[in-house]
């Protein structure tokens, strides 16, 4: 990667897509996250909404692991980003048919089963969304001591979950939050205030929260947990599906499938 080069990542929490480019040389700096410490500056364009990319192009995603040349021509795009026009999907020079799940490979077949939990989780309102989030904690072997779901103002707490089945001990207060936006630094400060002694915060969101907001929660990881984001609320609820009751699964059916892998490449 060099200054001047293009770089084009899916949010896959907005259903967006962010369009920018290198202005910066490698640097390495670890006040900036402990975890991510290389960084570059780059100017980023207007994002493009998901839709409206042709499926050849967003299916060319689902095989990138890592910083890769992409092998589809994503000039088109590209442009669109910096001009703020959206590309029109009915423009035959940019449609094409996208490769079928046995073409793609054991990976593609993930993300594609990730983003359609990840729409059936949209689909839910907001009370039966939070239900379903506490359920998510209850199979993962949390107590859940209180759920606002339904029941009116909850003076900023939706759930309150404990490891100890009787509620003793540290308790973690949990503000859900179904929109569209990433949440921003206020709604961490607000779920900050609802804390007592002995109590930590988690904030979960399906479209993930905004820069302003990672500098806060860097500031005060002593109290707040490592906020959690569509993809993440998908990893546990595949890891504990089976624990979820009947009544539950019925809100997000989902059937385990099976698929041949190659033993030399998994190791």
């Amino acid at each position: 990667m060099v200054v001047g080069d293009f770089v084009i990542t899916p949010a896959k929490t907005s259903r967006k897509v962010l369009i920018g480019r290198v202005t910066g040389d490698y640097e390495y700096d670890p006040a900036f996250d402990e975890g991510l410490p290389r960084t570059r500056d780059i100017k980023w364009f207007h994002p493009v909404e998901w839709d409206s990319i042709a499926s050849d192009l967003r299916n060319a995603f689902t095989v990138w692991q890592t910083i890769v040349k992409p092998g589809k021509d994503f000039s088109q795009v590209i442009q669109a980003a910096q001009s703020a026009n959206p590309p029109s999907t009915a423009n035959p020079s940019v449609v094409a048919t996208g490769p079928t799940p046995s073409d793609s490979g054991t990976e593609d077949l993930s993300e594609r089963a990730e983003e359609s939990i990840r729409q059936m989780l949209r689909d839910m309102d907001d009370v039966v969304f939070q239900k379903f989030v506490g359920a998510i904690f209850q199979a993962a072997g949390f107590t859940e001591l209180f759920n606002s779901a339904g029941k009116g103002r909850d003076g900023g707490i939706d759930i309150i979950l404990s490891k100890d089945p009787l509620g003793a001990g540290e308790r973690i207060i949990v503000q859900v939050k179904h929109t569209g936006a990433p949440i921003g630094q206020t709604e961490l400060q607000q779920l900050i205030g609802t804390l007592k002694h002995n109590e930590y915060g988690l904030m979960v969101s399906l479209s993930g929260i905004n820069s302003n907001a990672q500098g806060y929660w860097r500031e005060n990881r002593d109290r707040l947990l490592n906020p959690l984001e569509a993809s993440d609320l998908i990893e546990i609820l595949q890891e504990h599906y089976d624990e979820l009751r009947d009544e539950q699964k019925a809100l997000l059916p989902l059937k385990r499938v099976f698929v041949p892998v190659n033993l030399d490449e998994e190791g």
